[in-house]
């Protein structure tokens, strides 16, 4: 389901930037041209899962990439190229990006998982609607609206599943809660979530709720001016008083430098300062409400009383553990610049082997060792299993410690051996490995 999950969220992003020039430069060729890239993209996406070794993806890459000249009911290049090259570009990209992927063994990693990622990608979708309106299309930025609706939709529930199937499995031995009723909350929180905001987002264009925000934001702008200009207090005309004949003429004092009628510059630098520090205030303070309010509903989710006064053990940390946790790792990442240890990347591709293996039926429970772990697997059709057992040893209970070429040798094995059912006599369901 993830893996699912990313190719759609992959697509969404790579057929929006096809649009553009599809619209641009060949609008009457626009559904050939995208259908012809999704059978393309769904087809390189089920080869490259499906294939074991790269090459197995240059003879349909070759097809794919030939499709554009021989195609009949394409224009003739002599009559109109851009359909042609279009293709030809978009399917090239696809190519590229299939070998790419399947060259790195990345077919169970997470794509666009880390809140950068997702950054850029709606600012790509932000560029891309920039692009279209400058370029007169006026069809595509309510396209490119209704894309970001459902990336965004479709990344909180993965985001959503990702997390909430992380905690279950790591509080797996010891359950406090029943799993049925966490899993059947969680889903009712996340449909509720996401129809609210798809509602909100949809809705919005209709109700012109960016209109209604500007124009709460200039009430806002008018009623600060107006507090502002109770504090500035107008004396008035001075009357002036009538000198007798003999005495000369007394020249009247300003109260301000400027004028009555003109406010000093000062004063107006003063003013425009307080408003806009009051404008930072108010928007300090409803984020901060905001915050305080998901941090309640944290504790009510999560950290709700029994009748007899005892607090049920939550299934996620405590808020400020959580956050220690992530400070501290924060901070040996700051201060280990240049990645993990051998011994850690050692480690890690073991648990991740293991744990591609539990997928397959291999039930793991604490109280094993690595050695009884890697015995209920088929070594002898893998021997490569037993030199991954003993770099992990060696990684793990070893005096000696372990170079970076054997950090690459134990990756390199491991990731090879994630593909396959190494298994021997499975049975029950898969297991959820433990942390070896």
């Amino acid at each position: 389901m993830t893996i699912l999950l990313d190719e759609v969220l992959q697509g969404l992003l790579l057929f929006s930037v096809f649009t553009l020039p599809v619209e641009t430069f060949a609008p009457a060729w626009r559904w050939p041209l995208l259908g012809l890239l999704l059978a393309a993209f769904v087809l390189l996406g089920y080869l490259r899962y499906a294939s074991r070794r790269v090459w197995q993806l240059a003879v349909p890459s070759a097809v794919l990439l030939t499709l554009p000249f021989v195609l009949p009911f394409l224009p003739a290049g002599s009559v109109d190229l851009a359909p042609r090259l279009l293709l030809f570009a978009g399917l090239a990209v696809l190519v590229v990006r299939a070998v790419w992927q399947r060259w790195q063994s990345r077919k169970d990693a997470p794509a666009l998982a880390s809140l950068s990622a997702q950054a850029f990608a709606l600012l790509l979708l932000l560029a891309l609607d920039a692009g279209a309106r400058r370029a007169g299309l006026p069809g595509l930025p309510s396209v490119y609206f209704a894309v970001g609706v459902a990336y965004l939709l479709l990344a909180v529930f993965r985001w959503h599943r990702s997390s909430l199937r992380d905690q279950m499995d790591r509080f797996a031995a010891t359950p406090t809660q029943p799993t049925a009723r966490v899993f059947r909350f969680n889903r009712l929180l996340l449909v509720g979530a996401l129809v609210g905001t798809a509602a909100l987002l949809l809705l919005s264009p209709l109700l012109h709720a960016y209109d209604g925000l500007v124009w709460v934001g200039q009430r806002l702008l008018d009623l600060v001016r107006w507090l502002f200009s109770l504090l500035h207090v107008d004396s008035g005309p001075t009357p002036t008083p009538v000198p007798e004949p003999t005495s000369p003429p007394t020249p009247t004092s300003e109260p301000f430098p400027g004028g009555t009628t003109v406010p000093p510059e000062w004063l107006r630098i003063l003013q425009e300062a307080l408003v806009y520090a009051l404008l930072a205030a108010v928007v300090l303070l409803i984020a901060a409400g905001a915050a305080y309010g998901l941090y309640r509903l944290y504790r009510r989710f999560y950290e709700a009383k029994l009748p007899d006064s005892d607090r049920r053990e939550s299934l996620m940390p405590a808020f400020a553990d959580l956050v220690s946790d992530r400070l501290r790792r924060t901070g040996r990442a700051f201060r280990r610049p240049f990645g993990r240890t051998p011994e850690q990347r050692i480690r890690h591709a073991f648990f991740r082997l293991v744990e591609s293996q539990g997928r397959h039926g291999l039930v793991v429970l604490p109280s094993l060792t690595a050695r009884e772990i890697v015995g209920a697997l088929d070594t002898a059709s893998h021997p490569e299993l037993d030199e991954v057992l003993e770099l992990y040893e060696k990684a793990r209970y070893g005096a000696v410690p372990c170079s970076g070429t054997e950090a690459d040798r134990c990756q390199r094995l491991a990731r090879g051996l994630s593909r396959r059912n190494l298994v021997k006599g499975a049975s029950g369901g898969p297991g959820a490995p433990a942390n070896p």
